[in-house]
């Protein structure tokens, strides 16, 4: 029996934990829309592949984000590499959301945001304190937004990203201390687990594996 398939609308799917996503999207036979800064940035395959539609702009233009939204199912945003991107977008994404039926928006943002931070040990506490407290700052004012402004929404919040080939396994849950998952791994979790079904609904899980 063949598996449902979607048309997708993504942000950050260049890079990292989104480039992996639209890598298995696309595996998977789902349309994907992505709204990229540089099309050059994505490999020669995947522009060249027929379920994939690129729109060339910036996700704080509320213009090209309508355009890389509408007639999509679900949104999957993973912003990333400038201080301020996350919580400058966002709003914007959440904009276009809403003008279209609240569609489920699924979001990656980080282990040591929001209310995660108290369950994290004191290691990963000082990392997120002295390494990467300005994007813990960004993404907060993100996941803000994204409660204030959206109804259908999950929120995953991954430990230390890794390069590994994914295992197809991961923990997900609200008691995690510390750990690291591979970014095809957190990719595989969004397809399998929020873009559809109610397991996560408005919850902002942690991930590692």
């Amino acid at each position: 029996m063949s598996l449902p398939t979607f048309k997708l609308a993504l942000f950050g799917g260049s890079r990292g934990v989104g480039l992996c996503t639209l890598k298995q999207a696309l595996q998977r036979g789902h349309s994907v829309t992505c709204l990229v800064r540089n099309p050059a940035n994505l490999p020669d395959d995947l522009r060249a592949h027929s379920n994939i539609t690129i729109i060339h702009g910036d996700a704080t233009d509320p213009a090209k984000v309508e355009e890389t939204i509408v007639g999509s199912d679900a949104v999957i945003v993973s912003l990333g590499g400038h201080p301020t991107i996350c919580s400058q977008a966002q709003p914007i994404i959440n904009n276009a959301v809403v003008a279209h039926n609240q569609l489920r928006t699924v979001v990656v943002t980080s282990m040591g945001v929001g209310d995660s931070y108290t369950k994290l040990n004191w290691v990963t506490k000082q990392f997120c304190d002295w390494i990467i407290p300005n994007a813990i700052i960004d993404k907060n004012k993100q996941e803000a937004s994204i409660v204030e402004q959206l109804t259908n929404w999950v929120i995953v919040r991954p430990g230390r990203l890794l390069d590994s080939v994914g295992t197809g396994k991961w923990n997900a849950g609200f008691d995690i201390s510390t750990g690291s998952i591979s970014r095809e791994d957190v990719a595989s979790f969004m397809l399998d687990e929020c873009v559809v079904g109610d397991k996560w609904l408005k919850q902002a899980p942690m991930l590692v594996d």
